[in-house]
């Protein structure tokens, strides 16, 4: 019994050629400041992952929330709102829970 070819099946050169043309007539090349912007953009983002996840860890190994907006050069009250809902996407993440009431 002999399988039957699919007729929706592309070749290599025309997969390869589908996929560079994929968007190329919706799209724009972007100008300096643009992917400048982007790139600041994601780095902004990972710092801000970066602090989330201290202040969870923080968090775990027992530092109030006075000390850790002490070192933000936050008030605690407001390090707390800021940061106590973020903080609970690490809960059991990384062997650590960092939900301290």
């Amino acid at each position: 019994m002999t399988k039957a070819k699919n007729p929706q099946r592309l070749s290599l050169a025309e997969s390869v050629k589908r996929f560079e043309n994929f968007d190329n007539e919706q799209t724009r090349t972007a100008t300096a400041d643009e992917v400048l912007e982007f790139r600041q953009r994601i780095n902004s983002k990972h710092l801000e992952n970066q602090i989330i996840r201290s202040v969870a860890e923080a968090r775990y190994f027992g530092l109030s929330w006075q000390t850790i907006g002490a070192i933000l050069n936050l008030p605690a009250e407001f390090a707390e709102q800021k940061f106590n809902s973020d903080i609970k996407i690490f809960d059991g993440a990384f062997g650590f829970s960092p939900s301290i009431e």
